[in-house]
């Protein structure tokens, strides 16, 4: 059976954390794997001395340390310098994975020939208990049709390829989002991608998560990265720099408070407006949701990409 890298980045998790995350990798029943660490906030000593005294607990694990904070996607393409496995497993610094999470996808790929294989998850709070959040499960023909509209792969459960990962360039460097952009590009280069129904992974949510304090950057990187994706499409190549991006996100209005809270405004107007709905105020629900387009660009953008996936889910 073929060995697996194990890509792990750690910034500000709880050491409780990421000492059950490691525990969770290490006492895996699949065993042929090496767990590789990388400290992405150098700065704190006391994390990195965590890190290192886990490393000594077990010889599959390395740790490397960064210069400086270079953020998640170029972390993972540091830890994969150091890489030597046939598969690319992702892990979270916060998560738990299940015990036969790695034995269980690598059978799963060896039966079906894909390339990525992601599974289903549990979520799980600050204190590690489960909550009641249903994850929808996709068949591989739903896969294509779905990804280029909503990012549909859940990152921390992916298992891949190594010819796949360095066919489509590794990660590319993004705040945010950056799995979706290398999933896309593997999606245009043909690569087979299925999920797993079994829950393989414990996903830690948190109300102070990067995703919820960043909530507009990350719509306007989607977006961003939807728009790669259409131009590799028409052309057989992207446009992608980071100047372009960072160009892209400031036309957007990132970091302008007011641009901002429209968009917050908006955004609970469409939560509220979907909830009116449901209660069967369907008049007033309509009026909030028309509402929330009228003062957020990014809203009236989205229209189009809404009717794509309401048409998808009624498939």
């Amino acid at each position: 059976m073929p060995k697996l890298s194990v890509l792990m980045s750690v910034y500000n998790e709880k050491e409780n954390e990421i000492k059950s995350a490691v525990s969770s990798v290490i006492h895996q029943t699949y065993t042929d794997f090496e767990l590789i660490i990388v400290c992405d906030n150098p700065q704190s000593e006391e994390q990195c001395r965590l890190l290192k005294s886990i490393a000594d607990t077990d010889e599959r694990i390395k740790v490397v340390r960064n210069e400086k904070n270079i953020g998640l996607a170029m972390s993972l393409n540091h830890a994969y310098e150091f890489a030597t496995g046939d598969y690319i497993v992702r892990m979270d610094a916060d998560d738990i994975s299940e015990s036969d999470r790695f034995q269980k996808q690598i059978e799963f790929m060896s039966e079906t020939k894909c390339d990525l294989a992601w599974s289903s998850y549990t979520y799980i709070d600050e204190d590690g208990n489960v909550l009641d959040k249903p994850v929808r499960y996709f068949e591989k023909d739903e896969i294509p049709k779905c990804l280029p509209l909503k990012n549909i792969i859940h990152h921390p459960t992916v298992m891949m390829k190594r010819e796949i990962f360095e066919k489509t360039g590794l990660y590319r460097d993004f705040p945010c989002s950056q799995d979706y952009d290398l999933w896309l590009r593997m999606l245009y280069a043909g690569a087979d991608m299925r999920m797993m129904k079994e829950e393989l992974l414990k996903y830690r949510v948190r109300p102070n998560s990067v995703t919820n304090k960043k909530r507009y950057q990350q719509i306007c990187t989607l977006h961003y990265i939807r728009r790669l994706y259409s131009e590799r499409c028409r052309t057989g190549n992207d446009s992608y720099s980071y100047e372009a991006y960072l160009e892209y996100i400031k036309k957007c209005g990132v970091g302008n408070a007011e641009t901002e809270a429209d968009f917050f405004k908006a955004n609970q107007l469409v939560v509220d407006g979907k909830k009116k709905i449901k209660s069967r105020k369907l008049f007033t629900g309509m009026i909030d949701i028309v509402h929330a387009f009228l003062i957020s660009k990014v809203y009236r953008e989205q229209i189009p990409l809404l009717i794509k996936r309401g048409r998808m889910k009624s498939l």
